[in-house]
């Protein structure tokens, strides 16, 4: 509620903060009615966040929180295509919105309906992931999907605290570099890799932005 209170669209809740790793989804679920009871009519949101333990949710569960009208999002971590489809379908006709986190099956995910993606990466090339939620029968999708892919892949190489450095040295932001978990070691290898990366995002972009 002090969340909401902030003005947010949405909270959003990690389902693997109400259940422990041996607990099932008869555990689980009313554990999340028991929170819709006691948030009134604030809208939430879902994300199977993979940390302390990854909890991925069935389609059963999500069709279920989609049929509550309160849920608006759902950030999933499945990354396969099999087992998103499903709670996609789970989620047609509700408020809800499936995000997918994983890169490499954005592009199939999108054309299975999902509403958006939602990767790590977003942080640093955010254009390229709109154009490719907005083109995904283009000509030219699948081969931008192929460059997100290895590019995620360099990002992800000590993240977050490469995104920030990423950030406040390649785009001039004016951001640290200290992140809520532990930090890494930088060095003039980790510098030639970043300008690799944005000198790729600077070519995939300009190829994006001639279409």
């Amino acid at each position: 509620r002090r969340m909401a209170d902030t003005g947010v669209d949405a909270v959003i809740v990690l389902p693997n903060q109400l259940a422990v790793p041996d607990e099932g989804e008869h555990d689980l679920r009313p554990r999340l009615e028991q929170l819709l009871a006691e948030t009134g009519d604030i809208p939430l949101g879902l994300y199977e966040c993979p940390q302390p333990y990854h909890r991925l949710l069935s389609p059963d569960i999500v069709a279920w929180a989609a049929a509550t009208g309160r849920f608006r999002y759902i950030k999933d971590t499945a990354r396969d295509p099999a087992r998103i489809e499903p709670k996609v379908q789970a989620a047609a006709g509700s408020p809800m919105a499936l995000f997918n986190a994983a890169v490499g099956s954005a592009l199939v995910s999108l054309r299975h309906g999902a509403a958006g993606v939602s990767p790590v990466a977003a942080n640093i090339y955010p254009d390229l992931f709109a154009w490719l939620c907005n083109n995904v029968d283009h000509p030219r999708a699948d081969w931008l999907q192929s460059r997100l892919t290895v590019m995620d892949a360099v990002v992800k190489l000590k993240y977050p605290q490469s995104a920030k450095r990423y950030l406040a040295t390649r785009l001039g932001m004016p951001i640290g570099t200290r992140t809520r978990i532990a930090e890494h070691d930088w060095d003039g290898y980790d510098d030639l890799v970043q300008g690799a990366l944005a000198d790729m995002v600077a070519g995939v972009r300009a190829r994006v932005d001639a279409t």
